[in-house]
């Protein structure tokens, strides 16, 4: 404890340990410090710290700082983490897998992914904001110390094999959760467009399997590109009268190409309108291939596409994709399919109505080749 101000170690290169902790310093240079193996750094002002030199640190002790942004990508071997009482809103320790404890409880963290962290005995994250935490590292019965009160959490994703041991051990009589918190596989994320993220392409891109994405009426001018890897995504719009998707004429809609993608990805509550597949492409409003989303309560309309004004199928996945409650209307295709074109696909269709699409070739309503679609309480007109 003293009252340092600054402090300047770049010339000490063989330093392994630093320890400054309770003074006034603001920033601390530790990036020609590539020897640093522990730095507690505790009870100072820092606003920002950069360690991303330093791959051979294995304790990271920072609390009492002001720290809003933290990057470990580098820190391999981290097994120590406390930044408890800082000000940070994201944390990635994806890379940090040898990481034995982690403690961060009173920041503004909002999610959480210690999925890979499969050595952690300690996880101590309390007083934050968070809305999603991923446990799914098979830890159980090594973790002994845990506390995740005072968060906004209502489930906690967990392995399948890991449930019961979770909801017996890990409760709130024990102070380890809140009150109400239950643990399941998937599906606890929630994200609210645009409150936790200005665009649906970086909310899908943020959502992990089963999570629902929440889009808040008004138009958003967006080329959507699904990602491949993530099933179970529920796009959920406000109301398809009110929450837009418009192309800007710049590109299709949404595209979704991942044979990962099955019936659990939900898309719903959208008019999806202004798509263009560019140089005569396929799919104007929706482009699907390899996939089965289903598709609820839509409007698509007024896209153009050389195939498939309105939507392409092609191979469209093994459970075959599901259309209930949608509008296909004044779409155009150059060459088929105005509204709809399917190949190699068995798309089904349940209260869907197709009208005023046109096409200069044919199919101006619904063109398949080599498909065999079903259809329920269809109407085909215009």
């Amino acid at each position: 404890s003293n009252q340092l101000t600054s402090l300047y170690v770049s010339v000490n290169t063989a330093l392994t340990i630093l320890n400054c902790h309770s003074n006034q310093l603001t920033s601390l240079d530790v990036s020609s410090n590539t020897a640093l193996t522990a730095l507690y750094c505790n009870y100072n002002q820092l606003t920002s710290l950069d360690v991303s030199s330093n791959t051979a640190l294995t304790d990271l002790y920072c609390n009492y700082n002001q720290l809003t942004s933290l990057d470990l990508s580098n820190n391999t071997a981290l097994t120590h983490l406390w930044f408890n009482h800082n000000q940070l809103t994201s944390l990635d320790v994806s890379n940090n897998t040898s990481l034995i404890q982690l403690r961060c409880n009173h920041n503004q963290l909002t999610m959480l992914d210690v999925s890979n962290n499969t050595a952690l005995t300690y996880l101590w994250i309390n007083y934050n904001q968070f809305t999603y935490l991923n446990m799914k590292n098979g830890v159980t019965d090594a973790l002994t110390t845990f506390y995740v009160t005072n968060n906004s959490l209502t489930c906690i994703e967990v392995n399948a094999e890991d449930i019961d041991y979770a909801t017996e051990n890990w409760t709130y009589e024990n102070g380890n959760i809140d009150e109400g918190v239950t643990f399941q596989e998937i599906g606890c994320q929630t994200i609210n467009i645009p409150a936790d993220y200005s665009t649906i392409q970086a909310g899908i891109d943020a959502a992990y399997e089963g999570a629902t994405v929440l889009v808040a009426a008004g138009t958003y001018v967006e080329n959507i590109v699904w990602p491949g890897n993530t099933n179970g995504i529920k796009l959920i719009g406000e109301d398809r009268e009110t929450t837009i998707i418009d192309g800007g004429a710049q590109g299709r809609v949404i595209a979704i190409n991942s044979s990962a993608i099955d019936t659990s990805t939900l898309i719903s509550g959208f008019t999806i309108t202004n798509g263009v597949a560019l140089e005569s492409g396929n799919g104007g409003g929706i482009f699907c291939t390899y996939s089965s989303p289903r598709m609820v309560n839509l409007t698509i309309s007024g896209n153009t596409a050389g195939f498939g004004g309105g939507i392409w199928f092609n191979h469209a996945g093994g459970e075959s994709p599901s259309l209930v409650n949608v509008m296909i209307s004044d779409n155009h295709a150059d060459n088929s399919g105005g509204g709809v074109y399917c190949q190699v696909s068995s798309p089904s269709f349940e209260n869907v109505t197709i009208s005023g699409n046109s096409t200069s070739s044919i199919g101006a309503g619904i063109y398949c080749h080599n498909s065999s679609p079903s259809f329920e309480n269809m109407t085909i007109s215009g």
